[in-house]
């Protein structure tokens, strides 16, 4: 099924006239002439059919009408990228790994920073463990983490904290939200200590 038929049977719907159709569309009305034929051989109907001078629309193009529009517009939305992030309805759920010494400063004042935004948000803080959930695999969002660095002669230089994350979220407004989160909590708790580091194949930030 050629899913731009909807599209081509919504317009031919909403201006009962194949050239206004082909006009909304940006098309040729030669292009489109070929249209109602293909709608034809594919619902089993007529759609439209020629009263005098004009284009009317028979009971069973009628019946399709709203629910062609309404798949039409779902299909947009679909494919329409998001513009604004409605924190107050989103509904999504989070999971964070990093040492369990770092989560235990971050944990009160990330849910809170984070329910006073998104309340439908629920958030999983995982500890460190040898059976380590995967990053790359979507079992976690977030990974919080420290770099120990040591030169010669020795010195203790502030440790850098980074957030992990895999790149399939780097379109992702709502894992931006919460990345931009977790970096401010992480500076409030670390005393803006952090610098930037990245880990192969994942997107990283500094804290």
């Amino acid at each position: 099924m050629d899913l731009n038929l909807l599209v081509a049977l919504d317009a031919l719907l909403e201006e009962n006239s194949v050239a206004a159709a082909a006009d909304r569309l940006n098309l040729t009305p030669p292009a489109m002439s070929r249209t109602p034929a293909r709608i034809r051989r594919a619902t089993g109907d007529d759609i439209l059919v020629r009263a005098g001078r004009t284009m009317v629309p028979t009971p069973r193009a009628l019946e399709l009408r709203e629910e062609t529009r309404d798949l039409v517009r779902r299909a947009t939305a679909v494919l329409t990228p998001v513009r604004r992030l409605d924190l107050a309805r989103l509904n999504r759920h989070f999971s964070v790994r990093g040492h369990d010494a770092l989560l235990a400063a971050l944990a009160a004042p990330l849910i809170a920073r984070v329910g006073a935004t998104a309340p439908n948000i629920r958030l999983s803080l995982l500890a460190e463990s040898v059976d380590q959930p995967h990053l790359t695999r979507g079992q976690v969002d977030l990974e919080i983490g420290a770099i120990v660095t040591r030169r010669l002669p020795l010195e203790l230089p502030p440790t850098p904290v980074v957030v992990i994350w895999h790149h399939r979220h780097d379109s992702d407004p709502a894992h931006a939200w919460l990345r931009g989160e977790v970096r401010s909590v992480l500076r409030e708790v670390t005393d803006g200590a952090g610098r930037p580091a990245t880990g192969p194949g994942h997107r990283g930030g500094s804290a």
